[in-house]
């Protein structure tokens, strides 16, 4: 094609010109892949970022939630400060999630239900009278 266009190419250009045209491709190709694999690296390295960032927001997401991190639990000092006498068992579920264990007992006047949860070392009872909330007790203290 070189030779239609320029009849007398090898007199006007000179060899080192010729010589870089003809090995250009093997240069080329050298630069390709040298950009493929910065390409790579940098995608590569984009990636674990994104994934990095999104395993960061979940982990604040399960900060804010008003849960143990480590259990999944909602016994917290602050969940059960927000527990008032006369609150409704849905109330209090809704709250603190379902409890641990239940004992109801139907006394003649009225109906007397316990909550129990429990999270390791820490319990909070909870005391029903005919649905409402008549006393609360636990081990949940502030840390100094």
């Amino acid at each position: 094609m070189l030779a239609q266009v320029l009849p007398n190419w090898r007199k006007i250009l000179p060899e080192s010109v010729l010589r870089s045209f003809f090995t250009a491709s093997s240069k080329s190709s050298r630069v390709n892949r040298l950009l493929h694999k910065k390409i790579k690296i940098r995608f590569m390295t984009l990636r674990k970022t994104s994934i990095l960032l999104s395993l960061l927001g979940w982990l604040l997401v399960a900060v804010s939630c008003d849960r143990s991190v480590i259990t999944g639990s909602k016994l917290t000092l602050n969940n059960y400060d927000q527990i008032a006498p006369g609150m409704t068992k849905a109330q209090v579920e809704r709250i603190l999630g379902p409890p641990t264990t239940v004992e109801t007992k139907d006394m003649m006047i009225f109906k007397k239900t316990t909550y129990r949860y429990e999270d390791g070392k820490k319990f909070a009872m909870l005391t029903f009278k005919n649905d409402e909330l008549d006393s609360k007790e636990g081990n949940l203290q502030r840390e100094p």
